[in-house]
């Protein structure tokens, strides 16, 4: 890929992200997201099928910023934490695109596996003899729970703070770590 394929894909994400900060991916056309992104709808779909490949492209680097969000080195979780739901505030319409969809989410894979990664140790001193089984349920517990308790923060339009979000979601896993 050229430095110029590079700029115009960056160009057409961008335009996605402004895009999004307003409506559905549902309501943009390739025609809108062109204009925005300062493009041709030829050079979109010399790069693109259609929208929804870019907003897959967005997808996996919000993955790669997720990751990102957890691997500050320091240890501590609640500034992971706030990272995370930092990604999430600031990309407000592609994260309420992602919860909402019925498939799999790779975000919270991610967020759960780093945030449950602190607390396996916690976990199996707490449950001494707990079997891979029940620790598979425990995470399916969070997994799901931290999703939806995600998913209520983003349809309330973040009307609680990062801070007390994080408070809340560290409070939670010391409860029933």
């Amino acid at each position: 890929m050229t430095g110029k394929d590079t700029l115009t894909k960056q160009k057409l994400r961008n335009a996605l992200f402004q895009l999004l900060a307003k409506k559905e991916i549902q309501d943009i056309t390739v025609a809108e997201l062109c204009r925005t992104a300062g493009v041709y709808r030829s050079v979109f779909y010399a790069n693109y099928s259609d929208i929804t490949v870019l907003k897959q492209e967005l997808e996996c680097k919000l993955i790669a910023d997720a990751e990102a969000c957890f691997s500050g080195g320091d240890g501590d979780i609640r500034s992971e934490i706030v990272r995370f739901l930092q990604l999430i505030r600031e990309n407000a319409r592609i994260f309420k695109s992602l919860f909402s969809s019925s498939k799999q989410n790779p975000l919270f894979d991610t967020y759960i596996k780093h945030s449950l990664a602190q607390n396996q140790k916690k976990i199996k001193q707490l449950h001494k003899n707990i079997s891979d089984s029940f620790l598979n349920m425990y995470t399916r517990f969070y997994t799901y729970g931290t999703q939806s308790v995600l998913q209520y923060w983003i349809d309330i339009d973040f009307t609680i703070s990062v801070d007390e979000m994080a408070t809340f979601l560290l409070h939670l896993f010391s409860e029933h770590g």
